[in-house]
C-alpha cells in the first residue's frame, strides 16, 4: 500500500473557534496510525518466532491482548487444537492491519490519499427541498468543485444527541466530506491531561480521535462500517459491536473501520492498558498520569452514537 501518484488535498472549511482543533485531530489521527504501525510491526515480529504468551514482555502484551480483543485472538497456546492453523490466520490478521496503519501513516498532514476531501463544522449547507414516501430529502448547496449542487437523501438523524459527526462520497466530483458536529467539538478541547483515575469510568467510545480516524480509514482505506452481529440493523460502531465481530467474524473484522480506530486510540495512550475498553493501570504503575506525545493529544468527548451516513438519491 502505497501513496497515489497524484496528491490531493484536504479543505479544513470549520469556523475560526473549531479551525485548530479539526487541524490537529487530523494531524493527531495521522500519528496515531504510526504510533500504531510500531507497535504492531513489533507484534507481527514477536508472532513469527511462534512463541508462547508469557514470553511477552509487559508493553507488548498489552499490546497483544488489546489486538486479540478487538480483531480476536491471536496467540494460541501449543496444547489447543489447531494452535498452527490458528496463529497463522491471526498473524495474517495482524498484517493486514498493520499495513493499513502503514497506508495511513505515510499520508502527509495536509494531503489525502485519494481524493479530495471537504471537513465541515456545522449542517448551513443542508437546504430541505421535499420528501417522498417518508423519506426526507436535502440540497448540498456547496459550490459544485466544493462537492455540493446534488439532492440527497438523508437518513437517521445528523447533528443530534451524541452524535460526533457523518461523512459521505460525491462520487460524481470524486470528492469526499466529513461534518464534524460542533457539540462535541466545543467539549473536546477542554479534556486534557487526564489521569487513569479520571479516565477510569470513560470507555474509549468517548475519545474524539478514534471518530475522526474511523472517517479517515472509511475513505482512504479498505476499511468500511460491517454489520454489529447481534444487530445487523447497525453499523459495527462501538467497544460491544466491535468485539462482538471479532470473537464471531475475526477474520471479516479487520475490514471494520471503526476497530482499527479503537485500536490506534488505545495504543496511543500509551501509559494505560484499554484491551478490556476501559482504563486500567499498567502492570506496577499504579496511579499514573497519561502524558501526551509532543504536539498532538487526542482527548475524550461524549460517547458517540452510529454516524449516520447520508444515502445517494
Amino acid at each position: 500500500m502505497y501513496l497515489s501518484k497524484r496528491e490531493f488535498t484536504w479543505h479544513n472549511n470549520c469556523p475560526p473557534e473549531y479551525y485548530y482543533i479539526v487541524q490537529n485531530s487530523f494531524s493527531t489521527s495521522i500519528d496515531i496510525a504510526s504510533n500504531l504501525a510500531d507497535k504492531l510491526s513489533t507484534v507481527e515480529q514477536f508472532l513469527g518466532f511462534l512463541p508462547q504468551r508469557q514470553d511477552a514482555n509487559p508493553s507488548g502484551r498489552v499490546t497483544l491482548e488489546t489486538f486479540e480483543a478487538i480483531y480476536g485472538k491471536v496467540l494460541w497456546d501449543r496444547t489447543e487444537p489447531s494452535y498452527k492453523s490458528n496463529n497463522e490466520a491471526g498473524l495474517k490478521r495482524v498484517t493486514y492491519v498493520l499495513k493499513m496503519a502503514q497506508k495511513l501513516a505515510s499520508l502527509p498532514h495536509n494531503k489525502t490519499l485519494t481524493n479530495q476531501l471537504e471537513v465541515m463544522c456545522d449542517e448551513k449547507f443542508w437546504d430541505y427541498r421535499f420528501t417522498e414516501k417518508d423519506k426526507d430529502y436535502y440540497k448540498d448547496t456547496r459550490p459544485e468543485e466544493a462537492g455540493g449542487g446534488r439532492v440527497m437523501q438523508l437518513s437517521g438523524p445528523a447533528c443530534i444527541g451524541k452524535t460526533m459527526g457523518y461523512s459521505w462520497a460525491s462520487k460524481t466530483h470524486s470528492i469526499d466530506n466529513i461534518v464534524l458536529c460542533p457539540m462535541p467539538l466545543a467539549r473536546w478541547d477542554g479534556m486534557k491531561d487526564f489521569s487513569i483515575e479520571m479516565f477510569r469510568h470513560i470507555d474509549l467510545s468517548a475519545n474524539y480521535g478514534r471518530m475522526t480516524l474511523g472517517a479517515m480509514m472509511s475513505i482512504w482505506s479498505e476499511a468500511r462500517d460491517l454489520p454489529c452481529p447481534s444487530n445487523p440493523g447497525i453499523d459495527s460502531y462501538g467497544w460491544e459491536c466491535i468485539t462482538e465481530l471479532g470473537r464471531t467474524k475475526p477474520e471479516e473484522s479487520i475490514q471494520n473501520a471503526d476497530s482499527f480506530a479503537f485500536l490506534g486510540v488505545a495504543l496511543y495512550l500509551y501509559k494505560a492498558d484499554w484491551h478490556t475498553g476501559f482504563c486500567e493501570p499498567l502492570p506496577g504503575e499504579g496511579n499514573v498520569v497519561i502524558p501526551r506525545p509532543p504536539q498532538h493529544t487526542p482527548s475524550p468527548t461524549p460517547q458517540s452514537s452510529p454516524t449516520p451516513t447520508p444515502q445517494h438519491s
